[in-house]
């Protein structure tokens, strides 16, 4: 159960080790000088299978949807797209192997779609869930335009837009 990363530079880092039948369990740890040793310990737990399907507009499924869960009740908790991801079936049917305690919102991504997700899910960790929905709406476009107060436009200024709701931005940022 050793692993080992050498040459790695200072920094911050989210170790997050996963095994067939098990939840992913992460850590988060610091290598804070040249040199130094940073150890850690993760416990693995047996995680509980969780399937659904993604559907478009009209209620069809959506085949090759990249599906991602993040954690509702631990922000922290959240898939990494380029390697935690499935993708959805023909069918629109989609599943994740294992997932720990707690509550889950799945997200989607697919081509000629904005975004979708989920509502929030309750995870026992033991239990298998099926039955989540994600729907998909279709896909919009939005532009502006950055001034400055005199009228002239602001070269390289950073952008951000993300789903407004409640007093809080959620769902997917983009910058």
């Amino acid at each position: 159960g050793l692993a080992s990363f050498t040459q790695v530079p200072v920094s911050r880092y989210d170790v997050v080790a996963s095994a067939p039948g098990f939840a992913p369990q992460r850590s988060a740890v610091v290598v804070s000088r040249a040199g130094a040793a940073a150890d850690v310990s993760l416990t693995l737990r047996a995680g509980a299978k969780v399937s659904g399907v993604v559907l478009g507009p009209e209620g069809k499924p959506v085949a090759g949807a990249q599906v991602l869960y993040q954690g509702a009740s631990d922000w922290l908790v959240r898939a990494d797209a380029r390697l935690d991801h499935v993708l959805s079936e023909a069918d629109g049917s989609f599943a994740i192997a294992a997932l720990p305690r707690g509550s889950f919102r799945f997200v989607a991504d697919a081509k000629n779609y904005a975004q979708g997700s989920s509502d929030v899910v309750a995870l026992d960790g033991e239990s298998e869930t099926t039955g989540v929905e994600i729907r998909l709406e279709p896909s919009a476009v939005l532009r502006g335009r950055v001034l400055s107060a005199a009228g002239t436009p602001v070269a390289a200024a950073r952008v951000r837009v993300g789903v407004k709701g409640a007093g809080m931005v959620r769902g997917g940022v983009r910058q």
